[in-house]
């Protein structure tokens, strides 16, 4: 997998558990302060896969983006 290819899977990932938790937020079952919080967790959190990407050699790209390169976006 490229580093353009892990790129988009990481930013698709951020963009599925944005849309979990702003469903969450629009049924109600977390409140307004919970969702900003909770979302810029996330954001944060798949800031750091970013920046682990740029800073990763060629020879440690597979084992440093595992989770990212294995995870299943259709269960995600």
């Amino acid at each position: 997998m490229t580093r353009q290819e892990i790129y988009n899977k990481i930013m698709k990932m951020l963009e599925i558990e944005q849309n979990h938790l702003r469903r969450r937020y629009e049924f109600g079952e977390i409140r307004y302060n919970n969702y900003i919080e909770l979302s810029s967790a996330r954001t944060e959190e798949y800031r750091e896969y970013v920046k682990d990407l740029a800073l990763a050699s060629d020879a440690e790209l597979e084992e440093k983006m595992s989770f990212v390169i294995n995870v299943n976006l259709n269960t995600f």
